[in-house]
């Protein structure tokens, strides 16, 4: 879902998978963090997408329980607050 508050964008992302506990939560957007076992599939590189929100003067933020999924939320600039 994203919003447009006329400056900014914001869009969640939502799924429905395990959750992260605290601790792993806390480190998600840590440059080479994984909390997958080796060899194993890994997710979609939040420190690179948090990392592009804050090169483009945005944010991303996460919520997430053990059990209930993880919610990202992603908060840009929109184009016209740029010009």
């Amino acid at each position: 879902m994203a919003e447009d508050d006329g400056r900014h964008v914001q869009v969640r992302l939502s799924d429905n998978g395990p959750g992260m506990e605290p601790e792993v939560l806390n480190k998600a957007t840590n440059l080479f963090f994984s909390a997958h076992p080796a060899g194993r599939k890994r997710g979609l590189g939040l420190s690179r997408v948090y990392r592009y929100a804050q090169a483009n003067h945005g944010t991303l933020w996460l919520e997430s329980q053990p059990g209930e999924g993880t919610t990202a939320f992603i908060r840009l600039p929109s184009g016209s607050a740029n010009g």
